[in-house]
């Protein structure tokens, strides 16, 4: 694992919102979750500031963020939620004070942008997964644990199986095969959002992972298009969907979501599947950022051979 890795119990982790704003309620939950993992929550002073959708002006949300990296008594830094507002926050951030102290950091949804630009500027660790309201199940305190509290170099991420009717619930592979890469991706708008800044990744080479929620399918299609033409695609080594909760047909008209899928990746020269239970759903895998893994789409399973 990471030089800043593993967690113990009775560690200290703060809490942060770069994003959207929480409720008294949620910060509650985010305790209670936290609790689970026998680890301590501190919550910064500003956690409950709200500024229209924000939960703060750009210098406020910068200066909470300088805080958590800072603070010597913690030692991860989970984001409470996502929502909007990680990528208002990328042409400011000092990248150098920032790695000075370089923290792993947890999160998902509109996190993805701060993940990807701290891992690749500041030499922050990254994990993609969870956010502080997410619903703990035995299934992600496990693989948090697993992760991010385990002093294994070899880590095994095995897809949870829902049993459910819900065809958006339903794995399915559409290219066989294995892969072997680094791992990158997180929420599809916001790799799409990321197109044409300075704050893009590199794809090649790596294996990508995907998800979204709440989007009609033209748009899932408009998006992976763009990054098809953007030439995202090319050079990767696998790509795999997470779960698309509530992204379901919204007229008769329309292709699914497996439909769409399978037309853009059918004969994609390497592995691709749908259905890896992570994204913005119950039961979510945590992924190290840059983490060298295997893949099977025989097995639906991930093999870390080390963190970042």
């Amino acid at each position: 694992m990471n030089r800043y890795l593993p967690l113990k119990k009775g560690d200290k982790i703060s809490i942060i919102t770069p994003a959207g704003a929480i409720t008294a309620m949620q910060a509650e939950q985010v305790q209670k979750n936290v609790a689970e993992l026998d680890l301590i929550p501190v919550f910064s002073d500003s956690l409950m500031h709200k500024f229209g959708y924000f939960s703060g002006t750009i210098q406020q949300r910068l200066e909470e963020l300088y805080e958590a990296f800072e603070n010597p008594e913690t030692k991860l830094i989970l984001c409470a939620r996502g929502g909007f507002g990680t990528t208002t926050l990328l042409k400011s951030i000092d990248y150098e004070r920032i790695a000075k102290n370089p923290k792993p950091i947890v999160g998902m949804s509109d996190i993805t942008a701060l993940l990807l630009t701290l891992h690749a500027r500041a030499n922050v660790p990254a994990y993609h997964g969870i956010v502080g309201i997410s619903e703990f199940t035995s299934y992600t305190k496990t693989g948090f644990r697993s992760v991010l509290m385990s002093e294994a170099h070899n880590i095994n991420i095995n897809s949870y199986q829902f049993n459910s009717e819900i065809a958006l619930y339903q794995s399915f592979t559409i290219v066989s095969g294995k892969a072997n890469g680094k791992l990158i991706g997180g929420n599809l708008s916001l790799l799409t959002s990321l197109l044409g800044t300075p704050f893009d990744t590199d794809w090649a080479g790596k294996i990508v992972f995907i998800e979204d929620v709440n989007e009609a399918p033209y748009a899932i299609d408009r998006m992976l298009t763009q990054l098809f033409n953007a030439g995202k695609f090319e050079n990767v080594a696998a790509v795999i969907f997470g779960v698309f909760a509530g992204c379901e047909p919204r007229d008769e008209q329309s292709f699914t979501l497996p439909e769409v899928l399978t037309r853009l990746f059918s004969g994609f020269g390497v592995p691709v599947v749908y259905g890896f239970s992570f994204g913005h759903i119950v039961n979510q895998a945590i992924f190290p950022i840059d983490a060298q893994a295997d893949f099977d789409t025989v097995t639906f399973s991930l093999s870390i051979k080390d963190s970042i």
